[in-house]
């Protein structure tokens, strides 16, 4: 799905909360969220509040507008639900990452919220899907 200029802005200046609401429909709905890796392959975190978070975005616009000019050595990439059930939640739990849902940039964060609330939040939604 190809996002408009006017959705990405209007979503922009949302509070978290609501891009929160907004990043659970659209991962449900695809079927996949985004994040960013490192030109090694490796999943990129952010700091902040004390520790490191695993980010992740609905769209890839979005991420890429995170980044804005770090591109260089970053890739945004697609992990689909199965993947991130099967292979990044492991990541997730054995490191006690918080998933850091929809940042804008460092001055305007995205919700933070534990693996388990996350979990949780998307199986209901994806409940509207069956």
């Amino acid at each position: 799905m190809k996002l408009t200029d006017k959705e990405i802005s209007a979503l922009l200046d949302k509070s978290a909360e609501v891009r929160y609401r907004y990043s659970i429909k659209r991962i449900a709905d695809a079927d996949c969220l985004w994040t960013i890796v490192s030109s090694d392959g490796s999943y990129c975190l952010i700091a902040g509040n004390g520790c490191q978070m695993f980010p992740i975005w609905p769209f890839k616009e979005y991420a890429e507008i995170y980044l804005g000019e770090k591109t260089v050595g970053f890739n945004v990439v697609s992990i689909d639900l199965n993947k991130f059930e099967n292979e990044v939640i492991d990541i997730i739990c054995d490191n006690n990452f918080p998933i850091y849902v929809f940042p804008v940039s460092d001055d305007t964060p995205g919700k933070i919220v534990n693996l388990d609330t996350f979990v949780k939040d998307l199986s209901v939604e994806l409940e509207n899907y069956q």
